[in-house]
């Protein structure tokens, strides 16, 4: 059985916030005072956020994203990555909607499984991969190590190119 439904689609950065909001079940006036934690911000607002997730503003400076990244507890690549426009899947999410995969995925949260195989597997299960979707930035995330693969599309022709794996930022230079 193949589980294309499963996938993401592309969202912008305004949608993706208030998917984040939402589930955090957090208003915008909420938000805005959490983030004015922060003395290096300044002065975001309830009203700038609105305008962030419908769309009049594109995404915020990168101070705010891992910013927002903090109140949200995800990882600030994720959000930046969203924010210039890239598609982000959790390979472990993708490989808990599949069968016969709890030794791989148990492997993927303790950090031992091979990025080839997380692909395989993803590729072997799934009728069109992320890959083949119209998603022309993807990310598949794994929480504990994070960026498994990135891919892009170079052209209007659909060829993609792998990118390299980002080094891993230390806390304190966030």
């Amino acid at each position: 059985m193949k589980h294309r439904d499963h996938l993401p689609q592309t969202v912008s950065f305004g949608q993706y916030l208030k998917t984040l909001r939402v589930t955090k079940r957090m208003g915008l006036r909420e938000l805005a005072r959490a983030l004015s934690k922060n003395p290096d911000l300044g002065g975001v607002t309830h009203a700038y956020l609105s305008s962030i997730e419908s769309g009049q503003k594109p995404a915020p400076r990168p101070r705010i994203l891992r910013a927002l990244a903090s109140v949200f507890a995800v990882s600030p690549i994720e959000v930046e990555m969203v924010a210039q426009g890239w598609t982000v899947i959790r390979a472990a999410d993708l490989l808990r909607q599949l069968p016969n995969q709890a030794s791989l995925l148990a492997q993927l949260e303790t950090g031992t499984a091979t990025s080839r195989d997380v692909l395989q597997a993803i590729t072997d299960s799934y009728e069109y991969t992320p890959l083949s979707l119209d998603m022309p930035k993807c990310l598949i995330l794994d929480d504990s190590q994070g960026i498994l693969f990135g891919f892009r599309r170079r052209s209007s022709t659909g060829s993609l190119k792998e990118t390299k794996r980002p080094q891993r930022r230390s806390s304190s230079s966030a």
